[in-house]
């Protein structure tokens, strides 16, 4: 059985990674800084393991690698968690920046850092964003956090390839990770026809994780249905 850590899995596309590997035979460790990833576990019968932990502090991030309940190798990890600040740049917050970059990017080092050295090749893949290559007014914190991890990425590829770990990331678009329903107009803004869904990210870290697919290391996939690629004027 593997064991797959994700973090930020108390909900959205976190959470639908844990049950579609929990769902595939995988032992998952859902990692949260929320307590709801208690209950979200539960709901995982059997084959989920919570922690509580802010990954936006190396203090918890150590205390979470030494807890016996953790398992003594990982097969996959996938880091997930990060928080989306939008503030007007004129009067952005050092500590709202700080905050940003060490959930977001920061965490993403040291949970790789930790992670790896209990693995035995494997794979590791971050959720990047396509705000890392396109933005909107006032994400400014969002945007550096997000093209950090898209760069790590592939210094990290770099790094642990002779461990034999390949190096990922995916970068989704409008993935709805609410259910809510949106009008016609802005499920046609993609070329697929339709807003994402947490499951399509789930499927493709899947598809990464199997070690015969690992000749794909060190890349950035955007998964956004053609948004980012389509031609608009309005």
């Amino acid at each position: 059985m593997k064991n797959v850590l994700i973090t930020g899995a108390a909900s959205g596309i976190g959470l639908s990674c844990a049950s579609f590997f929990a769902a595939k035979g995988a032992h998952v460790l859902m990692i949260d800084k929320s307590a709801d990833v208690m209950k979200r576990a539960e709901e995982i019968e059997g084959r989920a393991t919570p922690f509580v932990c802010n990954v936006g502090e190396e203090n918890e991030i150590k205390s979470l690698f030494s807890r016996e309940e953790l398992p003594e190798t990982f097969h996959v990890i996938i880091n997930n968690a990060g928080i989306s600040t939008f503030h007007p740049f004129e009067t952005l917050p050092l500590s709202v920046w700080n905050e940003v970059i060490a959930s977001n990017l920061t965490g993403v080092m040291l949970m790789s850092q930790y992670g790896s050295a209990r693995m035995n090749g494997g794979a590791i893949i971050n959720i990047s964003s396509t705000r890392a290559t396109m933005s909107e007014p006032d994400s400014e914190a969002y945007a550096a956090s997000k093209g950090g991890v898209t760069a790590l990425t592939h210094a990290l590829a770099a790094s642990l390839a002779s461990e034999g770990i390949t190096v990922n990331a995916i970068s989704p678009g409008w993935i709805d990770t609410e259910g809510a329903t949106h009008d016609d107009y802005y499920h046609r803004m993609h070329w697929s026809g339709r807003i994402g869904r947490p499951e399509d990210i789930a499927s493709l870290c899947w598809y990464l994780s199997k070690p015969e697919n690992n000749f794909i290391n060190g890349e950035e996939i955007k998964v956004d249905g053609g948004m980012t690629r389509k031609m608009r004027y309005d």
